[in-house]
């Protein structure tokens, strides 16, 4: 897949998730095969201000790349200024612009999909920052506001109109939240009416179904986010699956262990011990959903407060399991 003059290895890219697509998780990801990471949502506001915590949620490491930073805000020329600031002070190799997040803190202040009820505005923003900046840019969409205005083949013309290198296309409208199941039709409407290279997002949880939906659509790559938590192992198995037609096996519990505590090291180094271990907790969770006795563990590990303390309750847990699992990517 070519995002502008920018060649990307056919596979899934990690989702831009906010408290989720840390530095520790995107390392993470990238080394088991993600295609391309983004950061968390950066907001074009506090870019602006020149806010070192907005620019920290900016910045990465260089065994990270590619990588993108996605942006959202509602201000076209601010946009472009939040992502020029992005281009100079950052250097990520792509911007990506956020016109999908449906959570209301976004959509009440006339961003993320927001914007979907505004084609115009839309426009204004890619056009803008495609002339403010060098890097490609890309857009990531919701289908429609909800069911009775879908309008995700207008904002592809759009972004392709106006400069943007790439789409990615969440199945689902804003409406929709993460309930439901998303609809690849809309994502297949998207590669249908753009030459740029769409990417299908929503739902993809395994190889196969990755592979399905490319299928079924032609788009070119597939976004993984929320399947992602828990099962980083998942770009593996997609890029084995693509590029060598090749079934993985799940994760044994061995290989399980080895990345919890290598994600837990990353989390530590990059954020200390009391904050570290408090956003990792989410992962941690995930990591072992669906083990037996895994509830009560949950329970334990979200109150654990120290490195050797969890240490000894992974022990305890995983030395309970059989060596070779069912569960997995």
């Amino acid at each position: 897949m070519k995002i502008g003059q920018m060649e990307i290895e056919r596979g899934a890219l990690l989702a831009p998730l906010c408290g989720v697509t840390t530095r520790p998780f995107r390392k993470l990801c990238r080394r088991l095969g993600a295609a391309v990471v983004y950061s968390e949502t950066v907001s074009a506001d506090g870019l602006f201000q020149l806010n070192a915590r907005t620019l920290e949620l900016a910045r990465f490491d260089p065994d990270e790349r590619p990588v993108g930073v996605q942006i959202f805000g509602c201000d076209p020329e601010r946009m472009a200024i939040a992502a020029r600031i992005v281009e100079d002070m950052v250097e990520p190799d792509l911007i990506d612009l956020n016109f999908g997040c449906p959570v209301p803190k976004f959509t009440k202040n006339d961003k993320g999909a927001a914007l979907l009820k505004d084609p115009p505005r839309v426009a204004r923003i890619v056009h803008e920052v495609a002339k403010a900046v060098s890097l490609p840019v890309t857009a990531k969409i919701r289908v429609g506001w909800d069911e009775a205005s879908i309008r995700v083949t207008e904002i592809a013309r759009i972004v392709e109109e106006e400069g943007g290198a790439a789409l990615t296309v969440h199945g689902r409208t804003r409406s929709q939240g993460y309930r439901g199941e998303a609809n690849w039709r809309w994502v297949a409407d998207a590669v249908e009416a753009v030459s740029i290279p769409v990417t299908g997002n929503g739902d993809i949880t395994d190889a196969s179904g990755a592979l399905s939906r490319m299928r079924e659509t032609g788009c070119a790559a597939v976004m993984v986010g929320r399947g992602a938590i828990g099962n980083p192992w998942i770009f593996q198995a997609i890029r084995r699956r693509l590029l060598h037609g090749e079934e993985t096996h799940p994760p044994s519990v061995e290989e399980r262990l080895q990345v919890i505590r290598e994600h837990l090291a990353l989390q530590l180094e990059d954020r200390g011990v009391r904050i570290g271990i408090r956003e990792f907790r989410r992962h941690l969770c995930n990591y072992v959903k669906g083990f037996p006795g895994s509830a009560a563990f949950r329970a334990w590990a979200n109150r654990v407060e120290s490195p050797d303390e969890l240490e000894e309750g992974l022990k305890r847990f995983f030395g309970s399991l059989p060596l070779v699992e069912s569960h997995g990517s």
